[in-house]
């Protein structure tokens, strides 16, 4: 490499102005020289907690359901379809449809002090599994 000049890096005020058009590499590690131990993990199983956010989500939607109902007129178009989604949501996991809920129409079924304390519960395992 003929014509090649190394001039080195400083602090001065004649260099940086001489610095302008100058790159600075930074070397990095190469990957393939990374400890593959820090990179690479188990998989976190989520069924559990899926499976109980699943529920959790399909007993306030009973609740939200009910008190959906009561509104007489919905003003804005996406709310409606909201609630129509969640009513469909609701009456399918109700019927006991196992590929979204097992277990559905029991939940469905519960008095509202049981599900009330179902929920708590639900939020508690939740939060604690974070």
């Amino acid at each position: 490499m003929r014509g090649l000049k190394f001039s080195p890096l400083g602090e001065s005020a004649e260099q940086k102005e001489e610095l302008k058009n100058t790159v600075q590499a930074v070397w990095k590690p190469d990957v393939d020289f990374f400890n593959l131990d820090g990179l690479v993990r188990v998989p976190i199983d989520m069924t559990e907690p899926s499976a109980a956010l699943e529920k959790y989500f399909f007993l306030r939607a009973l609740d939200i359901v009910k008190i959906t109902a009561t509104v007489e007129e919905v003003k804005l178009p996406h709310g409606e379809k909201f609630r129509t989604w969640l009513n469909l949501y609701v009456d399918k996991v109700s019927r006991g449809d196992p590929n979204i809920l097992p277990g559905g129409p029991q939940l469905a079924s519960l008095l509202e002090g049981k599900r009330n304390t179902l929920v708590q519960e639900l939020q508690h395992q939740l939060t604690s599994s974070q």
